[in-house]
C-alpha cells in the first residue's frame, strides 16, 4: 500500500489532496516560489496529525506544515513532501476573560480571533495586513511582529504554551509549561511549528480606547521606550514621519 493510500485510510479521501486539487498549496502568496508536494493532507485533530507523522516517518517522507500560506520567504516549499494544511483545525476553544487567555487551534485565522476576543471587550495585540488569511500557527512559526510590536512584542511573547506533535516515528505529543515559554524558538522554525501546535494558550489584553493625535518633539528612540516600557502607556501603533 502506498503512503497516499495509507493517508486516505486515516483521514478519508476528501482530506488527502492530489493532482490539481493541491494546486493552491503549490506556490507562495506572491507566486515567487513554486513546488510540487507529494500530497496535501488536512487533519482535524492532534490525533490525526500524530498518525500522519508516524506514517511519514515509516515511509521516510518529509513533512511541511502550512498555515494561511501568507509568508513571503518560501517557508512552505514542499517538493515531494507531505504538506499538512491546518485549515480544519480552526476552533477557538475557550476565552478566559478574567485570566485574559484564549485557547485556540493552530489553524485559527487571526482576524477571527480578533473578532471573538473583541466581543469579550479584549484584544489580541498582533495585527497586520494579512490578518484575514494568516493563521495562529503560521504567525507563531515566523514570530510575526505586526503594527503593535513595540508595545506588546512579537508573537512568541504573546503565547503561554503549545501542544506539539514531535517529528519522529512515534508522533508523540508534548505540551510546554504554562508560562511565556522560552522553548518555543526551538520548535517555532517552521510554518506552523514543528510539527504542529494545537490549542496554544495566548495572551489577550484589555482593549484600549482609540485615541489619535500628533506628537512633535519626540525622538524615535524616546518614543519606542515610552511605548514599550512605560506601564501607563496606551500607545500601541504610531507612524513616524520625518519633517524637513
Amino acid at each position: 500500500m502506498s503512503i497516499i493510500e495509507e493517508l486516505k485510510k486515516v483521514l478519508g479521501d476528501q482530506n488527502v489532496l492530489t493532482g490539481t486539487d493541491k494546486d493552491r498549496y503549490s506556490s507562495d502568496w506572491l507566486g515567487q516560489y513554486s513546488f510540487e508536494p507529494l500530497c496535501v493532507v488536512r487533519p482535524a485533530s492532534t490525533q490525526e496529525v500524530s498518525k500522519v507523522v508516524r506514517l511519514a516517518s515509516a515511509a521516510q517522507v518529509n513533512i511541511v506544515p502550512v498555515g494561511g500560506n501568507t509568508g513571503l520567504n518560501g517557508g512552505t516549499h514542499s517538493d515531494n513532501a507531505i504538506s499538512i494544511s491546518m485549515e480544519r483545525m480552526n476552533s477557538i476553544h475557550e476565552i478566559r476573560v478574567n485570566s485574559k487567555i484564549a485557547i485556540v487551534d493552530a489553524g485559527v485565522i487571526l482576524a477571527n480571533l480578533h473578532n471573538v476576543v473583541n466581543e469579550n471587550d479584549l484584544m489580541f495585540p498582533l495585527t497586520f495586513g494579512a490578518r484575514g488569511s494568516a493563521t495562529i500557527g503560521g504567525v507563531l512559526s515566523t514570530n510575526a511582529g505586526g503594527s503593535n510590536v513595540l508595545k506588546y512584542g512579537n508573537t512568541r511573547d504573546l503565547v503561554l504554551g503549545v501542544e506539539i506533535v514531535l517529528p519522529n516515528a512515534f508522533g508523540k505529543t508534548i505540551s510546554t509549561p504554562n508560562t511565556r515559554s522560552r522553548v518555543l524558538p526551538y520548535f517555532s522554525t517552521f510554518e506552523p511549528p514543528a510539527f504542529v501546535d494545537k490549542t496554544p494558550p495566548i495572551v489577550a489584553e484589555p482593549r484600549a480606547p482609540n485615541v489619535s493625535g500628533n506628537i512633535k518633539s519626540f525622538s524615535f528612540t524616546t518614543l519606542c521606550k515610552f511605548a514599550r516600557i512605560t506601564p501607563a502607556s496606551t500607545i500601541a501603533i504610531f507612524e513616524f514621519t520625518r519633517i524637513s
